[in-house]
């Protein structure tokens, strides 16, 4: 069944009592159902990646494209792969994957692999208020370096 919410015109007064409350994010509150603190800011993470891909593409549409895969296995576990391509050379590309993971329960951690090779690219406290906000900067500098490093080994 598809319900269209027309506007408020299509309801009247009484119609209000069956909306489910809805906190200042404006989602429904559905009780029962408690994300994790890192799955919350793995998603974060995952959002900020998309956001900045999709800027990048418009930007760079010439020069570079970024693809992007994702994986999930549990809460607060997601693999980003990026698929990097020269538009000027195809045979050319790279993949670089951003694992995120909770460490121990207390940290949500961000690891870059790239052929093989990893690196620790920062550590969040799942407890910290601004760590959302730090998780989403973070993603979105290290995306836009990630393309930058590689347009720039293409234009050599």
């Amino acid at each position: 069944m598809i319900l269209l919410d027309m506007g408020r015109s299509d309801r009247d007064a009484c119609d209000d009592s069956r909306l489910p409350d809805r906190p200042a994010n404006g989602r429904p509150a559905i009780t029962g159902e408690v994300q994790p603190p890192a799955e919350v800011l793995a998603k974060i993470a995952v959002s900020a990646a998309i956001a900045t891909k999709d800027a990048i593409d418009a930007e760079l549409f010439g020069v570079v494209r970024v693809g992007l895969m994702l994986s999930s296995a549990r809460p607060g576990v997601k693999r980003l792969m990026f698929i990097l391509t020269d538009r000027t050379n195809p045979s050319r590309k790279a993949e670089v994957a951003l694992l995120t993971g909770a460490n121990g329960g207390a940290h949500l951690t961000l690891v870059a692999d790239s052929c093989g090779r990893t690196e620790d690219v920062a550590k969040f406290d799942l407890k910290d208020a601004g760590a959302g906000e730090a998780v989403r900067v973070t993603v979105e500098r290290f995306v836009t370096q990630m393309v930058e490093r590689f347009a720039k080994a293409g234009a050599k």
